[in-house]
């Protein structure tokens, strides 16, 4: 699942196109993952 997210980072970086705001969108959310993930 994690690298799901990851991937979607590199595709967006990738991508310079992309809309700046949904990579914050996939950067906050692999961030909040890792930090669930971590906890457990």
């Amino acid at each position: 699942m994690v690298l799901l997210f990851f991937f979607v980072i590199f595709i967006a970086e990738f991508n310079v196109q992309i809309d700046f705001d949904m990579l914050l969108v996939a950067q906050n959310t692999t961030d909040y993952c890792m930090r669930h993930h971590l906890k457990e």
